[in-house]
């Protein structure tokens, strides 16, 4: 008899092995897809951050170029500001502006400077040029306003031209000067 129930118990142990591996099977399986799904959340989220980390980059390369033409501006600025003087100075402006008519082949017929005007923190006046020169030599000193020692801006231009290649022109040029304070500083924004 033993040799019968030594066969049914080994049945038995085989059969209990199997549902045991089955189980473990199916648990390891449940594992697995667990981790899949956590290692497949793991990836969208490595990807995500790696874009964020790319438009982090991008926005830093973008605030860095920013920030370079602020740094720009800002010496532009300090150069604008550098230009401007205390007082109008309309003499030494005009032996500026002589200066620059003769290198430039320029003759000033005549200056007219204009009423003073008062702004925000500074003045500005206005002077009235007329002068004669070859339209070339014109541009050329029209140019070289830009680089006086002193803030000149081009206001109005009229320029006429007769047979002989001469023109004849009438410029309105704005010469600015900060205000001064009632302790005798300069005002500046």
């Amino acid at each position: 008899m033993r040799p019968e129930t030594s066969r049914g118990f080994g049945k038995f142990d085989a059969l209990c092995a199997a549902g045991v591996a089955l189980v473990t099977l199916l648990t390891f399986l449940g594992v697995c897809r667990a981790q899949s799904g956590q290692l497949m959340h793991a990836v969208r989220r490595t990807n995500d951050l790696s874009a964020e980390v790319a438009e982090i980059q991008k926005l830093r390369a973008s605030l860095e170029k920013v920030q370079e033409r602020l740094d720009t501006a800002k010496e532009e600025l300090a150069l604008v500001h550098r230009r401007i003087p205390d007082d109008l100075d309309t003499e030494g402006f005009l032996k500026d502006l002589n200066s620059v008519a003769a290198q430039n082949k320029v003759v000033i017929v005549r200056v007219r400077p204009g009423e003073i005007t008062e702004r925000g923190s500074y003045r500005d006046a206005p002077v009235a040029v007329e002068a004669a020169a070859k339209f070339g030599d014109f541009y050329s000193f029209i140019n070289a306003l830009r680089d006086m020692p002193r803030l000149a801006t081009v206001e109005d231009v009229d320029v006429q031209a007769d047979d002989g290649g001469l023109c004849q022109i009438l410029l309105t040029l704005k010469i600015y000067a900060y205000k001064e304070t009632d302790d005798g500083s300069q005002e500046e924004e």
